[in-house]
Order: C-alpha cells, then structure tokens, then sequence
C-alpha cells in the first residue's frame, strides 16, 4: 500500500488520500461509485449480504442510488461550517468503545449502510481513508471492510511518522 497525496476536498477540515493505482481520492471514488448504478450492481455480486438490515438486494440497490448523495452532502456541508453540526458531530471513533476524541483517531461517518472512515487529525479535521457500503454486523464479516480496516490504519501510521497536523 503506497499513498500517492492527500488532497484537500475542504480546505483545513475534510482530506482525502489516494493510493496508488487508484485513479481519484477516496472521497471522488466513493461518490462516483456509490451513484453509479453499474458498480452498485457488481458490488452486491462480490460481497456477502447477511440480510442484516432486513432489505431485499433490488431494494438496496435503489436505497443507496437514491441516498448516497444526500450522505455526501451533508459531510461536505459539516465540513464547510454550512451545518449546525460539525464534524466532530458526523464522525465518531471507529472503535465503539471509545467515547472521547483523540488526535490521530480512527473515525467513521456512518448513515444507515454508508461508511466512510478516516483519521482525525484534531478539531473538526479529519482525512478520508476510504468507505463502503456496510452489509453485515461487523466489518470482520466481510473482506471488502476488512481491507478498509487494512486503509485506516496504514493511514494513521503514515500521519503519525509524518505528523502531518499543525
């Protein structure tokens, strides 16, 4: 795993990496795909789907058509300041026993079966590492989480050696 560039999506609040061999920045990946019908599609022939939010397959492929936007939005309209919530409010500790914020924290941003994860760099500032499309109770349960798990930790390895954040 190699990042290539970090790249400002809000400038001083919401970043987004790029690792190699990937043709946009998490975030810009994850918008296209999560809005093109054509990836919704291969996506549900990959992965494993648990039925664990009680939703047919057809129904969930309309769902995240029709809801991915609106979740992009409001993340970037927290980042901007254009919300009344911030984004320490969106994003909350990747581990569900963690209850306070920390500097280099493993996040995630989540809205009923999206995902983003990132790192907080500190007050309201946060780098995107990657997302998906959450299918099953755990990320453990599926390999494509698995490797999102893989992405935020190498990410937070990389700004901590770096110390990145001022």
């Amino acid at each position: 795993m190699k990042i290539v560039d970090i790249f400002a999506i809000v400038e001083g609040s919401l970043f987004a990496v790029q690792f190699e061999d990937e043709e946009f920045n998490e975030f810009e990946k994850l918008r296209r795909n999560w809005q093109n019908p054509e990836f919704v599609n291969t996506l549900f022939k990959k992965i494993t789907y648990s039925n664990y939010y009680k939703f047919s397959v057809d129904e969930l492929k309309i769902q995240i058509l029709e809801r991915s936007a609106f979740f992009f939005n409001k993340l970037l309209s927290a980042a901007k300041g254009e919300e009344s919530i911030q984004l320490d409010a969106i994003f909350r500790p990747l581990n569900n026993n963690e209850y306070t914020l920390a500097d280099y924290q493993e996040s995630k941003y989540k809205k009923f079966i999206f995902r983003i994860y990132a790192v907080r760099l500190g007050e309201n500032c946060y780098v995107i590492s990657g997302g998906g499309i959450k299918l099953v109770k755990t990320m453990q349960e599926n390999e494509y989480l698995s490797q999102e798990l893989s992405k935020i930790k190498f990410l937070k390895n990389y700004l901590i050696e770096r110390d990145l954040y001022e």
